[in-house]
Order: structure tokens, then sequence, then C-alpha cells
């Protein structure tokens, strides 16, 4: 996959929950966004929501990327 760590944050806003992934290499963060945005959450539920990703503003140090 060529993630390091996923952190969810404990603050949901407008019924969005907030998580920051931190990849290997900026080609892996860029590879897993492009795969992954807009997929549906749970396909078995007509209610939930599409995954919405982007780039961090501000990565952390030795951080190659986030979403």
């Amino acid at each position: 996959m060529g993630f390091r760590e996923v952190r969810l944050v404990n603050k949901v806003t407008n019924r969005h929950l907030i998580c920051f992934v931190d990849f290997a290499t900026p080609v892996h963060a860029f590879h897993a966004m492009r795969a992954l945005q807009g997929y549906k959450f749970d396909e078995e539920d007509p209610r939930s929501r599409n995954l919405n990703l982007q780039f961090s503003h501000s990565p952390r140090m030795n951080s190659h990327g986030g979403c």
C-alpha cells in the first residue's frame, strides 16, 4: 500500500470524519488518492457517502503526502 500511518481525528464536522494518512512517497499518495477518490464508503448502505480526499495543506515533517 505504501502508507506509513493513519490518524483519525476525534472530531466530526458537518457529519464528516477526518483522518490523515502518511505515505512512504508522494507517488504512493498520488496513486492512493486517484484510486480511492469518490469510493463509496459502504456499498451495502444506500445512504453511505463517497470518500472526498484531498492533499494536506501543511504536511507533517518527514511526511510525504497526506489525505
